[in-house]
């Protein structure tokens, strides 16, 4: 009996944990949603006041805070998109047949967004906490065995990652034209 021998777990359980991982990923895909919604409407707001702003000043700070607010829009639209496309994605695939493969995608993607959500703490503390599960559930998985597996799952990751980038500056374009 050793102290670092891999845990079992019943399979019910394993679906389980699998559906709850699933379950935040969409609420934290309303987050990112309502996070975007509340950026385009004081970008919007910023730009009406700067219409109207006639001290150089304020106009200049007006301008800064757009820029800022159009930095953010941008990342949060990114986040936004690759959580649209990883959700597509699993749930594509059958619920009970989710495999290590596709949890490692979703760790990889769910680590590069972490990246992109540093400046929004909400999403950043749920995106840390499902990297975390997902990495439990992934130990509950036979041993992997080759790298294959993993490489396949990180192209697979990189590729919603690009997707959810082009499609992410083509909403950009469309919610806040330059």
């Amino acid at each position: 009996m050793g102290l670092f021998r891999r845990r079992r777990i019943d399979s019910k359980v394993l679906k389980r944990r699998i559906a709850e991982v699933i379950i935040d990923l969409k609420q934290l895909h309303k987050r990112a949603y309502v996070w975007r919604a509340r950026l385009e409407e004081r970008i919007k707001d910023y730009e009406v006041k700067l219409r109207y702003e006639t001290i150089q000043e304020k106009r200049i700070a007006i301008a800064n805070s757009i820029v800022m607010y159009k930095k953010a829009l941008k990342l949060i639209t990114n986040v936004e998109v690759a959580l649209e496309l990883l959700l597509l994605r699993v749930e594509t695939l059958n619920l009970l047949r989710l495999t290590g493969s596709e949890l490692v995608m979703i760790k990889t993607v769910l680590k590069d967004i972490k990246g992109l959500t540093e400046g929004f703490p909400d999403i950043s503390v749920i995106t840390e906490d499902l990297v975390e599960r997902v990495n439990d559930l992934i130990q509950y998985l036979p041993t992997i065995e080759s790298a294959d597996y993993v490489i396949t799952a990180e192209s697979e990751a990189k590729k919603i990652l690009e997707e959810a980038r082009v499609i992410a500056q083509e909403r950009l374009k469309e919610s806040i034209p330059s």
